[in-house]
């Protein structure tokens, strides 16, 4: 068993889930790292694939040209590589 002490702590949370038009990712970071963002539908097909710089806290994702159904954001962390993962829903 490995214990890891002092580790980065980063999150994401995104609303309106189910979302329509406008998906927000609301950013958390302890220590401030560029970001890869990555949509992928429920085959796990990337749909979309973006760059998000450190400093932004939150980044508004229009799901216009999404249909309806399951979806998840890929968030790679690049400096620590560290990878979140969540779903939401297009209605």
């Amino acid at each position: 068993i490995r214990i890891y002490e002092n580790q980065n702590t980063h999150e994401i949370r995104l609303y309106p889930v189910p979302t329509r038009d406008v998906l927000t990712a609301n950013i958390l970071q302890d220590e401030q790292e560029d970001m890869t963002f990555e949509i992928c539908n429920s085959l796990g097909k990337i749909i979309r694939t973006w760059n998000v710089k450190k400093e932004q806290k939150n980044e508004l994702i229009s799901t216009q040209n999404l249909g309806a159904g399951l979806y998840f954001i890929r968030t790679k962390f690049l400096q620590s590589n560290q990878i979140r993962v969540k779903k939401f829903t297009v209605e």
